[in-house]
């Protein structure tokens, strides 16, 4: 339950606020802000679905996976690429 909470948060956070702020603002959207920020969330929420479709529980291993993206990600955001994009 608290899976279905935490990745319906986030599918509501991405699209529903983005899309409702879209609607009532006319701002310019950096596109290349947004492609970096989706792989991680793509890579995440992939790497969520597989884990527990596979064991129907995220295991401490899965935990450490999922945090190191998180890294990746912060990294990224400071200038510190890992990846060639």
């Amino acid at each position: 339950m608290a899976l279905g909470n935490l990745l319906g948060s986030c599918i509501t956070n991405i699209t529903l606020i983005l899309g409702v702020s879209s609607l009532l603002s006319f701002s310019e959207v950096n596109v290349l802000a947004v492609e970096s920020i989706m792989f991680y969330i793509l890579i995440s929420s992939l790497s969520v679905w597989y884990m527990v479709g596979t064991s129907e529980r995220l295991t401490k291993k899965g935990a450490i996976f999922l945090c190191l993206i998180y890294i990746a990600f912060l990294l990224q955001q400071i200038g510190i690429s890992l990846f060639f994009f």
